[in-house]
């Protein structure tokens, strides 16, 4: 049995759900395309990296809020001792408040270097 390194990521959007999990083959990742999900996911896995896109629904069915991402944080900041959480998303202003956070933000034009650096924190890079 192998050590699969795991990715819960919080996205709404199918395409990007496809594209990361191409992107990131041999990786464990895991979709929670809302809020309520993500918070049930990660009460119940060990992950090894947390990712969230900076809007989408709190829960399953609603409107697409731009605050989901920060309430992610937030509870994985209350509830994890050990976690790195990683803003991926096209809302600039999501990108700026999470790096004023500490947090670091790709914006979906970089996809390739997100990529990148998630395969070589998985190593065990930094």
């Amino acid at each position: 049995m192998t050590n699969q390194k795991k990715i819960l990521y919080a996205e709404d959007d199918a395409i990007f759900h496809s594209v990361i999990s191409h992107r990131l083959e041999g990786i464990g990742v895991d979709i929670a395309p809302n809020l309520e999900e993500a918070v049930n996911l990660a009460s119940k896995t060990d992950y090894d990296l947390f990712v969230s896109d900076g809007t989408y629904p709190l829960t399953k069915g609603g409107e697409v809020d731009k605050t989901a991402w920060r309430k992610f944080y937030e509870y994985l900041s209350s509830n994890k001792r050990s976690m790195e959480f990683i803003l991926f998303s096209g809302d600039m202003d999501a990108i700026k408040d999470a790096k004023s956070l500490g947090i670091k933000a790709y914006s979906k034009l970089d996809l390739k270097m997100f990529i990148e650096y998630i395969k070589n924190k998985l190593k065990g890079g930094k």
